[in-house]
C-alpha cells in the first residue's frame, strides 16, 4: 500500500454529475464513495475509462493510494504445452508495477491500468491479462517486452504514475516553490 500524506483521499462526490452517464450492463458505472469499496483484484475491476470522464481522476487517485494488488500466496499450477507452471511472487520484486488476479490467475500492469484508454491497442496487461508463465522465465520474457523502451506506452504510464505518487515532482509544485523562493529573495 502506498502511504503518501500529500495525496488526500479522493472524494468521488465532489464533482458535478455528468450530463450523460455511462451505462454498463443497464446500470450507470459510478465510483464507490469509499476507497475500500474499490475492486482490488485486477481481473475483476472495471477499467478506469468506463467511469464518467469527470470521475476518472478521483478513481485513479484512489487506486494509486491502494497501490498494485500483489498478493503473496500459493499460486495455482497452469498447464502450458504439457508443462505445469505458476505465477511467482518473486516477479513483484523485479516488476513493482506487476499485479496478480486471484480470480483469473493472470498478471496485469498497474500503471497501464491507471492510464489505459478504450481505443488502446495494448489490452494484454490491462483488460485481458497475461498468463503464459513460461514466457517469463525464458529469453523471450514477456514482462520485459511489455516494459519496452523509453518510448513505450508502458514507460509513459510509469512516468505518469510516478508523478501522481510523488506530487513534489509535479511542475506546479516546482514552480510554486521557486516562486516562494523568488518572493523570499526579493
Amino acid at each position: 500500500m502506498i502511504s503518501n500524506p500529500s495525496i488526500s483521499s479522493p472524494n468521488f462526490d465532489d464533482q458535478p454529475e455528468p450530463s450523460e452517464s455511462l451505462v454498463v450492463n443497464s446500470q450507470p458505472l459510478e465510483p464507490p464513495n469509499n476507497i475500500n469499496a474499490l475492486e482490488r483484484d485486477p481481473g475483476l475491476r472495471s477499467p478506469i475509462w468506463k467511469y464518467p470522464v469527470n470521475k476518472r481522476a478521483s478513481v485513479r487517485k484512489a487506486y494509486i493510494l491502494l497501490g498494485p494488488f500483489q498478493p503473496k500466496l500459493s499460486y495455482p499450477l497452469t498447464n502450458h504445452g504439457g508443462q505445469k507452471r505458476r505465477f511467482q511472487s518473486s516477479w513483484f520484486k523485479d516488476n513493482p508495477w506487476l499485479e496478480y488476479s486471484i480470480a483469473l490467475d493472470k498478471a496485469y500492469c498497474f500503471p497501464c491500468f491507471l492510464f489505459d484508454t478504450e481505443d488502446s491497442q495494448h489490452h494484454a496487461f490491462t483488460v485481458d491479462g497475461f498468463q503464459t508463465w513460461k514466457r517469463v522465465s525464458v529469453g523471450d520474457n514477456m514482462l520485459i517486452k511489455h516494459e519496452g523502451g523509453l518510448n513505450s506506452p508502458h514507460h509513459a504510464t510509469m512516468q505518469k504514475w510516478d508523478l501522481l505518487r510523488n506530487p513534489t515532482k509535479q511542475i506546479e509544485t516546482i514552480l510554486e516553490s521557486r516562486s516562494l523562493k523568488d518572493v523570499e529573495d526579493n
